[in-house]
This record gives C-alpha cells, structure tokens and sequence, in this order.
C-alpha cells in the first residue's frame, strides 16, 4: 500500500467559447510527494446529459467539441497521481452561442445565482400563469353573474312602475251611459243637462208625446 496524498485541485478556468465547444486551460497542482499523471474532467447540462475526458499530464489545455448551441454546461476537473484520485474544483459554468452568432452571458466567474436555474424559473412561470388564468376566469363569472342577476331587475321595475293614464273611476261603459230609462219621472229632469245626449233624447220624446 502506497502512503501518500493525491493531488491538490486543479485551477480551471475557460479560455474561449463557440456554438459547439468550450475551451478549458488549468494550472497544474504542485505535489513534491508524486507528480500528477492525468487529469479528470467532467461536464455536462442541466437535464443530466454527463460526459467525462481523460486528459495526459502534459497537457494543460483542452478544447470540448460537439456540444449543443445555446445550452449551459458545467465543467470540473480532477488530477490523479500514484496516490489516487484528488479532490474535484467547483463546477464552472458556461453557455454556448446560439448558431446564428448570438450569445448568452457566460458565468465564468462565479456560479449561477439559483434563480436563473430552469428547476426554479420553470415552476415560478408556470404557477404565475395558473393564478392569472384562475384570477380571469373568475372575474368572468362574477361579471356574467351580475348581469344576469340585474337583467330581471330592469323587467320587473318597469313593470311595476307602469301607471294606467285613465282612471278608472271616471270611465263608463256603453251600458252605463245609456241604462237609464228616458221615462222615468224620478230622474227625467236630474238627467237633464245642457248638451247632453240624455236631455237630446228627452226633447225628442216629449215632442213625439205632443
């Protein structure tokens, strides 16, 4: 068995970005114990899409091919030595250019704050639409509702609020006018006024008489 420490970890960082590649330089770590004899790198996307390179001692830069345009990838590296494996570096992010020359910022420096992450902007987009639609909806209904609940409202108002213009107290009937007998002493000279129709018929029947 061998005693001993592994390597330290590698100081990656990237040197340059296209639509489909990523290039990565490290330093390598100093171990005076044993010399690092290969390198690890890891990388990958956010939907689990992982890959990983072996890379010889002698090398301390590498350009990855083949990856998707506008997709963000996360990089780490490790060093081995006689002794094992080391310890990874922090992932280090970075997106690919969209294939028509457009670009997306490249985190290269720090980690992505977790709010820009698709596990967490896609489910705060899609709650928020969920409540504006439920919110629509329901102003719809109450909207209908109060129309329809006024609609009847109007109707019986104005059907309550109808008022006949004759009164029917001051109205006679063809029977009413003229039921009275034109003969009858008691009432022959109390029906008897000027311009009426009832003194008319009297005149004519008393001369009708002489």
């Amino acid at each position: 068995t061998l005693n001993g420490d592994p390597p330290s970890v590698p100081n990656l960082r990237v040197t340059g970005i296209t639509s489909s590649s990523v290039s990565l330089h490290w330093n390598s770590p100093s171990s005076a114990a044993s010399p690092v004899i290969q390198y690890e790198i890891q990388y990958g996307t956010d939907d689990g899409d992982k890959r990983q390179l072996h890379i010889p001692a002698t090398k301390e830069a590498v350009t990855l091919t083949e990856l998707r345009s506008g997709t963000r990838y996360n990089f780490r590296m490790a060093a081995f030595n006689l002794y094992g494996r080391g310890d990874f570096s922090h992932d280090m992010p970075a997106v690919t250019h969209l294939s028509d020359g457009g670009s997306f910022p490249s985190l290269v420096d720090e980690e992505m704050p977790f709010y820009y992450r698709t596990y967490f902007v896609v489910p705060v987009v899609a709650s928020f639409t969920v409540i504006i639609t439920a919110i629509v909806i329901a102003w719809a209904c109450l909207k209908r509702a109060t129309i329809m609940q006024s609609t009847p409202l109007v109707s019986q108002y104005a059907r309550t609020s109808y008022v006949p213009t004759m009164d029917p107290r001051h109205s006679q009937t063809m029977e009413e006018a003229y039921d009275i007998p034109w003969n009858s002493p008691a009432t022959r000279n109390s029906m008897r006024k000027e311009g009426s129709y009832t003194r008319l018929k009297s005149n004519s029947r008393q001369r009708n008489v002489v």
